[in-house]
């Protein structure tokens, strides 16, 4: 299910992707930024960050909670984000003292390759915001490599997303011959 910022309705500031698909989850995050950030205020309105610097994940959450110059929204993308994973305490407490003050016109984009620890303090948090409808949460993971029907699944929904239309034999033959690299 689309999330309700990319259905043009009500904002949610906070984006949780995760999963091993890099292709698709890297097209999720440059099809916010194409619908939230101006593209003439791109350079100040859009943040790319690596939260494998606990630096740049704190100034993540900093620039979060600053409004957008000019037109459109801000979107500040944390690839590698700590907060569903190995998280530092002291992280963890700003992403929840942060987490109530994001304005609706700021985008915080948390992106992980990996499944959220939902033992975390800081998952529970995000997912607690998931479940309230202030933050969207999508998975974006690969079918094993035995997962034949999944693999066709991926090849008809990637095609999908690239508006081509594909007919069910060539999505096998596709499958087949790429797995589950999508």
């Amino acid at each position: 299910a689309p999330c309700a910022a990319e259905a043009g309705t009500t904002p949610m500031p906070i984006h949780l992707f995760w999963g091993d698909d890099d292709a698709a989850r890297n097209r999720a995050v440059e099809a916010l930024i194409a619908q939230r950030v101006d593209p003439s205020w791109q350079s100040i309105n859009l943040s790319r960050l690596d939260g494998g610097d606990v630096a740049q994940a704190a100034q993540a959450l900093a620039e979060a909670r600053t409004a957008p110059f000019g037109s459109g929204d801000r979107v500040v993308v944390l690839q590698r984000s700590p907060f569903c994973s190995q998280c530092p305490a002291e992280l963890g407490q700003q992403l929840e003292a942060c987490l109530d003050v994001i304005p609706d016109s700021c985008h915080l984009l948390l992106v992980s390759p990996g499944k959220p620890d939902a033992r975390l303090r800081t998952t529970k948090a995000l997912q607690k915001l998931v479940k309230a409808g202030q933050a969207f949460e999508k998975s974006f993971a690969l079918p094993a490599i035995w997962d034949g029907a999944g693999q066709v699944e991926l090849v008809q929904r990637t095609a999908a997303e690239l508006h081509l239309r594909l007919e069910p034999a060539a999505a096998e033959a596709l499958s087949e011959a790429i797995g589950s690299d999508s």
